[in-house]
């Protein structure tokens, strides 16, 4: 007679059970920690799937040995070091390989100099977020998402669709918010960049020239190329000043929290993301989904 239950199977009950104790398999992770760009969530995430992995037995070994252990070596980079001081890049290069590392995972911060000694290591960079232009050139570097060189240009088209003939633009003042419009301006058609705005890194840094400039262009719509709080506060200040025209979101800044913090300020907002709407069913996976 049967319950309708069904046991666990055998091996996945040892496997659940068992501990790896086979050589560890590194991966380095490495990101801003601190500051305007901080994320320490990604540390966060690369912990909890290691330790995931090895709550199921670890990585099974190729020859029939013992399972491995997965480890994680960080490296977190305080505030803006990443574009001031490129050698502590480097230095979270040489420090994991140093360690063994197989490959890095998710890099978040400018470095160039560490890609150049990964590769010279041979050590891939998987899941990179695309923040210059070492991150798209490099041959060791694998992205899974397009980052701010994609859904940038896809905002400034966004604006463009809707109406936009002249586009204003704002992002941080360091090499990768300057090199973004190169990226922008082939996408766009009839509509142009009229003017650039480039910011301090320093989140309370005075931003009402900038604002006054942009206002006084009065471009159709204006493309912020910064992270949420910043967006958020560009937008308010905008708005207060009298600037009525479209402003474009990165997807991964407008969420819940950012929406909120806008209040009154949500009107006219155009967004792009990397990914296709889960309502976008003429894609075959999100309708099969």
């Amino acid at each position: 007679m049967t319950t309708g239950l069904r046991e666990p199977l055998p091996s996945a009950r040892k496997i659940a059970a068992t501990k790896p104790t086979g050589t560890p398999i590194r991966l380095s992770v490495m990101a801003t920690a601190t500051g305007i760009t901080g994320a320490p969530q990604v540390f966060d995430g690369a912990q909890a799937a290691a330790d995931a992995i090895n709550a199921q037995g670890g990585i099974p070994d190729a020859a029939g040995g013992k399972s491995h252990p997965l480890e994680i070596v960080e490296c977190r980079v305080e505030g803006s070091a990443s574009t001031s001081a490129p050698q502590v890049a480097l230095k979270c290069a040489t420090d994991a390989v140093s360690e063994g590392v197989v490959a890095d995972a998710g890099k978040y911060l400018f470095a160039q100099l560490a890609i150049e000694e990964f590769q010279k290591q041979s050590v891939p960079l998987i899941g990179t977020f695309l923040v210059d232009a070492t991150d798209i050139t490099n041959p060791d570097v694998f992205a899974l998402g397009g980052g701010a060189v994609m859904e940038l240009p896809g905002t400034a088209l966004a604006l463009e669709k809707a109406g936009a003939k002249t586009i204003g633009f704002v992002s941080a003042d360091n090499p990768a918010g300057r090199a973004l419009p190169g990226f922008i301006k082939p996408v766009l058609g009839d509509a142009t960049l009229t003017i650039e705005e480039y910011l301090p890194l320093d989140p309370s840094a005075d931003i009402s020239s900038s604002v006054s400039k942009l206002v006084q262009e009065n471009p159709d719509g204006i493309v912020l190329g910064q992270t949420a709080s910043v967006s958020v506060k560009l937008t308010q200040a905008l708005r207060s000043a009298g600037y009525q025209g479209m402003i474009g979101f990165s997807g991964a800044n407008l969420n819940k929290d950012t929406i909120k913090q806008l209040g009154k300020f949500t009107t006219d907002i155009v967004s792009a993301s990397n990914y296709p709407a889960t309502t976008q069913t003429s894609n075959k996976q999100i309708k099969q989904f």
